[in-house]
């Protein structure tokens, strides 16, 4: 059996290999550039217009916390003596409160709706995500993530924020609410 030559193979595998790697190197880069981790330092305060305990605009981008889910803003809850209150307008208060100028929020990506969900963090590194729901104010988004579930069970148990009564889920709230503007 005849053996080929190894030089001219090897060398146009190196050759080879060498346009593989600039293509992957290229598609990587460009992939990085893409999906690329955004982070926003909040320093524009007076351009904030705040939806509600979970949401915010800054600059025209709209940006959902990850991960947990607060009431809507027009949604009202029922106290310890079953009294409605505003706990939409509380809930958008107290994020209203967390964020300062020193606040950074990093992308996680797009929801449907192509808002950007973001992990925000306070100046200490706190995520306000994570603060929003250990203080009652807002719900682990189990549908979407785990990651919130253990503050919200704290959150239960020691009566914080909407837990301190009652109140229906803002996801149940949006869904019932949209039905009631399809009725004639």
């Amino acid at each position: 059996m005849r053996q080929r030559p190894r030089t001219k193979p090897q060398a146009r595998l190196r050759l080879q290999g060498s346009r593989a790697y600039k293509i992957r190197l290229f598609a990587a880069l460009l992939l990085g550039v893409i999906l690329s981790v955004w982070i926003l330092r909040l320093t524009d305060f007076e351009g904030i217009r705040y939806i509600d305990g979970d949401s915010f605009v800054l600059r025209g981008k709209e940006i959902r916390l990850s991960g947990i889910d607060a009431p809507e803003y027009q949604q009202n809850c029922r106290d310890e003596h079953g009294k409605l209150y505003p706990c939409g307008q509380i809930s958008a208060e107290v994020l209203r409160e967390m964020l300062s100028s020193k606040t950074i929020c990093e992308s996680l990506g797009y929801d449907v709706y192509r808002r950007m969900l973001g992990l925000c963090l306070t100046e200490n590194g706190e995520s306000i995500n994570k603060k929003m729901v250990r203080l009652g104010w807002a719900i682990a988004y189990r549908r979407f993530s785990p990651k919130y579930i253990a503050d919200e069970d704290f959150a239960k148990a020691q009566k914080h924020g909407i837990w301190k009564g009652s109140f229906q889920r803002p996801e149940e709230y949006r869904r019932l609410s949209s039905q009631d503007k399809q009725r004639p």
